[in-house]
């Protein structure tokens, strides 16, 4: 049995004109890896997983996965796959641009 390497964004507190969230995933290792993402809207109690998608990295390729207006004000992502050769950052933005204080890369990530 393979071990799970799971990472969260945390709580993220959309900023001023907020409009989608940019998930970019890199398979830095020699295999391809299967990656589970999910997006939460924490406006809700329990939070509600607005996606969840698996991604299929083959061996040095990145793919990203756009949110596409869930215009929400608290999100979080969940990242989850079986290689610690995963890497994630993830972008809140505005208009195709990253809004200062919304972007989180791999060293920011907590793992759980």
């Amino acid at each position: 049995m393979s071990k799970k390497y799971n990472w969260t964004t945390g709580p993220v507190r959309s900023s001023l004109g907020y409009d989608s969230t940019l998930i970019v995933l890199s398979n830095d290792s020699s295999k391809t890896q299967k990656v589970e993402v999910r997006f939460f809207d924490l406006g809700y109690t329990p939070k509600k997983n607005v996606f969840s998608r698996i991604i299929t990295l083959e061996s040095e390729l990145t793919k990203s996965v756009d949110t596409q207006r869930p215009e929400v004000a608290s999100w979080e992502v969940q990242i989850s796959t079986d290689s610690k050769n995963v890497r994630a950052w993830i972008g809140g933005r505005r208009l195709n641009s990253n809004l200062p204080g919304n972007i989180i890369l791999q060293p920011e990530l907590q793992r759980y």
